[in-house]
């Protein structure tokens, strides 16, 4: 990326499978020529310890923050840029013993624009459930079951509920509930 243009910068989760997705998909699409794509390396819950944790996100800027954690020095110079829009892209991992769902609101609140804070974008449960997908966009894939007798006993699973979707292990599960996704 030209240092003089103002980009986008895709903050990702992961190094391989999310940085591989997401320049496919800028690729795919042509959204800008103009964009950096950086590996955090770490999940939503360490940026939620360095930005809300006993912080007031509002006293901090999220590329100094993320310079200061960055041991990479290439990638400390990328924190250095001016960026037009910011797209923060983590995976929900709501079996990680950080999650809470009061965190994610708080940081979907906080990063809720693109060209203030940056836009939060949650993969759920995780980036690789693209692997389930027959094309992009599926129209089918939130229709998509497991059937109980493929799933491992000691599995989480997620299972439509009449309140909503919850997570459960699959010894846990009656024979008329249906899972809905694997691998949470």
């Amino acid at each position: 990326m030209n240092n003089k243009t103002p980009g986008i910068l895709f903050l990702v989760e992961g190094a391989k499978t999310d940085f591989s997705l997401m320049k496919k998909l800028l690729d795919i699409y042509s959204i800008s020529d103009s964009y950096e794509i950086i590996s955090y390396n770490t999940n939503i819950y360490n940026l939620y310890q360095r930005m809300f944790f006993e912080n007031d996100p509002e006293s901090l800027d999220l590329l100094q923050v993320l310079k200061e954690h960055e041991p990479d020095e290439s990638k400390k110079r990328i924190f250095n840029r001016h960026y037009s829009d910011i797209i923060l892209i983590f995976d929900l991992d709501p079996q990680d013993p950080l999650f809470s769902p009061e965190k994610i609101l708080k940081m979907a609140s906080f990063f809720n624009e693109s060209s203030d804070h940056g836009k939060l974008y949650l993969n759920y449960p995780m980036v690789e459930s693209f692997y389930h997908m027959k094309s992009i966009p599926d129209p089918d894939y939130d229709s998509y079951t497991v059937s109980l007798p493929s799933a491992d006993p000691g599995e989480d699973v997620l299972v439509d509920t009449d309140d909503g979707a919850v997570i459960k292990r699959v010894d846990d599960l009656t024979d008329t509930e249906q899972i809905s996704h694997r691998g949470i």
